[in-house]
């Protein structure tokens, strides 16, 4: 016979599936995710005035990784990753980090960080569709509609931009390749269960996608004068892989903890508002209609799925 459980841990369990899921800690942490993503695109884009792509990311990368991992040692933390989940770290890795940071670094150097902030974030879109593929993520009324806005948004954006992108195919499409990388990945990291910190999680993905990087870069070579990159430069490098992977990387991956993915996707749909927003700023060009538009379709699709109520799930006991 099978009946539902009661009493005080049934009513908490109701009470909490009745919560949304925005709360104070998701709040900060998508800030601060809004905030390290959206100012990296003009900062990349102003380091890559004197660093090549391919040196500039994988320099990163591999700095913020050992860096993540020095601190999980130091910290006496878990930092091995039992030998049945290398096969998805790998997986996951190579589409979050390799493809996705390579592809969006190749955008902001062929189309400019405005425009690739866009592109590079109709990520949601993609995760969406690989979350309800592999994971039966429901697509509810409320996500379905704050997946629209969010389309809208990024054609908004994208909109004003047209004709310069028109003459750079190729930034275009590194950067849908990075948005695809980026959503398949991170749904492959939702979908296994990791018994390690989440600080190591991320040192590793980064090291590990970066490794492909290096390795072409040992075979191209490309060159490196150090002597170009004056303090500015180098406080770019420096905000790349300390705020801009190594903090934001902790952050997301704390959130795709936490968060369903496609809520996940679609709560960092502010970045591309704030990575157009700096760019703008920080080139003195005016901010366009188009651009408060954007801001505020991102604001409605956060809206609706931000406060969507958890669905309960029945608890059962048998007897």
């Amino acid at each position: 016979m099978v009946e539902p459980v009661t009493g005080p841990a049934t009513e908490l369990g109701r009470v909490a599936a009745r919560r949304p899921w925005l709360g104070v800690g998701s709040l900060a942490l998508l800030a601060t995710l809004w905030l390290a993503w959206g100012l990296a695109y003009p900062v990349m884009g102003f380091a890559m005035a004197t660093v090549d792509p391919l040196t500039l990311r994988t320099a990163v990368m591999l700095f913020a990784g050992a860096l993540l991992l020095a601190y999980v040692g130091a910290t006496a933390k878990r930092l091995l990753v039992p030998r049945a989940l290398w096969r998805d770290l790998a997986i996951s890795s190579f589409c979050n980090m390799t493809v996705c940071q390579m592809g969006m670094t190749l955008g902001v150097y062929y189309i400019g960080a405005g425009r690739s902030s866009v592109l590079i974030y109709t990520m949601p879109l993609w995760a969406a569709l690989f979350a309800r593929l592999l994971l039966g993520d429901p697509i509810t009324l409320r996500r379905g509609l704050a997946l629209v806005l969010g389309a809208l948004s990024v054609a908004a954006l994208f909109a004003q931009h047209l004709p310069q992108v028109r003459n750079a195919p190729l930034g275009v499409l590194a950067n849908l390749v990075a948005a695809m990388g980026f959503g398949f990945g991170t749904v492959w990291t939702k979908r296994s269960a990791w018994p390690l910190d989440l600080t190591a999680m991320a040192g590793w993905q980064l090291l590990l996608g970066a490794a492909p990087l290096a390795l072409v870069w040992l075979v191209v070579q490309p060159p490196v004068d150090l002597a170009r990159l004056d303090a500015a430069h180098w406080a770019a490098v420096a905000y790349m892989s300390l705020v801009g992977n190594l903090v934001a990387y902790l952050v997301w991956f704390r959130l795709v903890h936490l968060l369903p993915t496609t809520v996940v996707g679609i709560g960092s749909l502010v970045v591309p508002c704030v990575g157009v927003l700096s760019s703008t700023l920080l080139v003195d060009e005016a901010i366009r209609p188009t651009d408060l538009l954007a801001l505020a379709l991102v604001c409605s699709a956060l809206v609706l799925v931000l406060f969507e109520r958890r669905v309960a799930v029945p608890h059962h006991r048998n007897i």
